[in-house]
């Protein structure tokens, strides 16, 4: 058979995975009355690991039947039909796949799976004719896992996202574009060129190889120059993006960078859930998992503190008037470790840091208090 033993944080990004969906099929099947749920894994592999475990597509087709199930019986399932939609473009681990997702017991009818043998970009095309274009006012969550650094389409990611109610968890490979860059900064590999400008969907990535190629870099600092670029071009079509760091050893050693898994989502909400699953399976109160649980430094994201955050909302926000509560929370989800700014606003707001204010004036609230109530109307003066 076809398939390769499960490293530890091969079963991280599966629990990372399964527990969002835990909460995301849930509160789509009660948010969007009627219509169809979409699954979508771009890289679904064998379904089941070498050492017995499950993949991800069999954990989604069991977190579906889960939420569609329970929903029913709570009477809270609004939605019309979960479909699980796994491409693979190996012809024997397409066989494999299409084993172990049909063994997998499913007593509803309303949760349905489709495997497709085909590459993921080429794929979403006959998925758009065969589901009536699911890219509309469904929800979908679309997990995207390849192997390497180069087989990650950003045009196909963004043309994802620009749906509003579709998501993104991705693997972006940092390890593999940063040796491409190493590489051709040496004169090795100059057609890897096509494959990085497919991976960030323009030649950006070029400023970050002339650094590279101009200061004494260390591997470190390109891999987060190119994580930081990645970010900021998701977030060119999606309102939020966030990393998780996997430290991974590669068989070399342990200072390996591995990859990142990032969550690209215009929803608050999706956000929110999905830092605090990857804060729940992250080591030493950080978003990282490392297959050596080291102690090294933090490559992105470091555990952060509330002053230190504090200071960056500060910063980042600086010398503006009535900034509004969903932009703080935007910087918040993205930029810092918190899941809520209210512990960053209230340490600022207790030491008269900020001015805080309310636009309507019939509502009055608790000074360093931030009632769900009362956001729409805060307005927000730094100085």
């Amino acid at each position: 058979m076809p398939t390769w033993p499960a490293e530890p944080h091969t079963l991280a990004k599966i629990i990372i995975l399964r527990k969002y969906l835990d909460a995301w099929f849930p509160i789509v099947g009660r948010g969007f009355p009627g219509r169809a749920i979409y699954y979508i894994d771009g890289f679904a592999g064998p379904g089941r690991y070498a050492t017995g475990e499950a993949g991800s597509p069999v954990v989604a087709l069991e977190a579906a039947e889960q939420a569609f199930t329970n929903g029913i019986t709570s009477g809270k399932w609004k939605a019309g039909a979960i479909t699980c939609i796994f491409i693979e473009s190996d012809a024997q681990i397409h066989n494999s796949l299409m084993s172990e997702v049909g063994a997998v017991s499913v007593t509803t009818p309303h949760v349905k799976h489709r495997v497709y043998l085909g590459e993921f970009d080429f794929t979403l095309n006959r998925i758009r004719s065969d589901f009536s274009n699911p890219f509309g006012n469904s929800p979908v969550f679309v997990f995207v896992d390849p192997f390497g650094p180069t087989r990650l389409s950003f045009d196909t990611v963004a043309n994802i996202l620009r749906a509003r109610s579709c998501e993104v968890l991705l693997h972006f490979d940092a390890d593999g574009a940063t040796r491409i860059i190493q590489a051709l900064n040496k004169g090795f590999n100059k057609s890897s060129k096509d494959s990085l400008d497919r991976v960030f969907g323009n030649d950006s990535w070029n400023a970050v190889a002339d650094i590279s190629a101009t200061q004494s870099n260390s591997f470190e600092q390109v891999t987060r120059r190119l994580v930081q670029l990645y970010l900021a071009r998701l977030r060119t079509v999606s309102r939020y993006a966030f990393p998780f760091q996997m430290i991974t050893p590669a068989g070399r050693h342990e200072s390996e960078v591995g990859y990142y898994l990032i969550m690209a989502t215009n929803h608050a909400l999706g956000l929110e859930k999905m830092k605090s699953v990857m804060k729940g399976v992250g080591q030493d109160g950080a978003y990282r998992f490392s297959n050596f649980r080291s102690r090294q430094p933090l490559l992105f994201n470091p555990p952060s503190s509330k002053i230190s955050d504090s200071e960056s909302l500060l910063n980042y926000f600086k010398g503006r008037k009535d900034v509004k509560w969903s932009d703080i929370v935007q910087f918040t989800l993205n930029e810092t470790d918190f899941i809520s700014p209210k512990t960053m606003l209230k340490f600022l707001e207790d030491k008269n840091v900020i001015e805080v204010r309310l636009a309507g004036k019939t509502i009055t609230r608790k000074r360093s208090t931030y009632p769900d109530q009362v956001q729409p109307f805060l307005r927000f003066n730094f100085p």
